[in-house]
């Protein structure tokens, strides 16, 4: 596996969530986390440590954003929140404090991600589909199983994660 793709698997899904809360349009967002994966690739020589990569894609990611909104003429309300918010805190600790966010809430996803992997398919199937919000008997609908099964194997499912978790620390 490449380096660019590993790195592309390993943040592309909380990148995705960061600029999402920027960017209504799910195909917009994926492009910017596109453009600012390609940004940091293009510069990558340049980071020593795997926090000055984080919070380069997060802050390159969260302008890049801030800009796709400016051009859009829907960043007015944004802009206003941004600008009261600016007044009370400094803009470098209001960007300290996203950037801090993004990078631990990535770290938890890819932990959950990473114990996911390890879950027997079936397990990991129904916890996948949780995870997008499918409610148990939807769950049991699209795998033809009943709802009870669903409950017990996402039980177990829970169990190997926590135990996964714990052993990492």
């Amino acid at each position: 596996m490449t380096s660019f793709r590993l790195l592309y698997e390993t943040v592309f899904p909380p990148l995705i969530l960061f600029s999402r809360r920027f960017v209504d349009e799910k195909d917009a967002a994926a492009d910017l986390v596109q453009e600012a994966l390609l940004a940091y690739w293009n510069r990558r020589k340049e980071f020593k440590t795997v926090i000055e990569v984080k919070a380069f894609l997060f802050g390159t990611l969260k302008n890049m954003c801030l800009n796709h909104l400016r051009t859009k003429k829907v960043h007015g309300r944004y802009v206003q929140k941004t600008m009261e918010e600016a007044d009370r805190n400094t803009e470098q600790e209001e960007e300290s404090l996203v950037i801090n966010h993004a990078i631990i809430e990535e770290e938890t996803f890819a932990l959950l991600f990473r114990a996911l992997s390890e879950l027997p398919p079936r397990e990991k199937e129904i916890m996948e589909l949780s995870l997008q919000g499918k409610k148990n008997q939807t769950i049991a609908d699209v795998l033809s199983l009943s709802v009870n099964t669903i409950k017990t194997l996402k039980l177990r499912a829970y169990r190997r994660i926590r135990v996964l978790l714990w052993q990492r620390g």
